[in-house]
């Protein structure tokens, strides 16, 4: 009777999927794992964490405060210390560029054709410009 009871114990228990496998072939350590059809794998730039890109609107917002930086104030500079100061203000003027261009895409606003990109390059340029012969 108990054999009756351990026989549809086992015959009535779901399989596992692992028991289908031929436990045969045994894993090779230094064998790469083979991917899925449908899975690509990762790019080198899916894998960093951080873009090498430059934020085009960080660089017109930055040129413009390191061109503001380098207007003539009444109070003398050594060459070092405005070298500093413009260094500085260039670095806040980029990440400020960069905190509205994450502000506007975390806000779903639409983004300009790539196209635009140019345009704004020219137009931080001639700001670039403007800003310096300004006195």
């Amino acid at each position: 009777m108990e054999s009756k009871w351990k026989e549809q114990a086992t015959t009535d228990l779901p399989r596992r999927a692992d028991e289908d496998r031929d436990h045969s072939e045994v894993p090779d350590p230094d064998r790469e794992p083979q991917q899925a059809p449908d899975e690509q794998p990762p790019t080198p730039a899916q894998d960093r964490v951080f873009s090498l890109k430059l934020s085009t609107t960080g660089l017109v917002v930055g040129a413009f405060l390191f061109a503001l930086s380098l207007q003539p104030s009444l109070l003398p500079r050594p060459a070092i210390f405005q070298g500093v100061v413009s260094g500085i203000t260039l670095m806040v003027g980029y990440g400020l560029g960069v905190l509205v261009r994450w502000t506007w895409h975390y806000l779903g606003l639409p983004t300009p054709h790539p196209t635009h990109t140019v345009s704004e390059v020219l137009v931080g340029g001639i700001i670039a410009i403007v800003g310096l012969t300004l006195k």
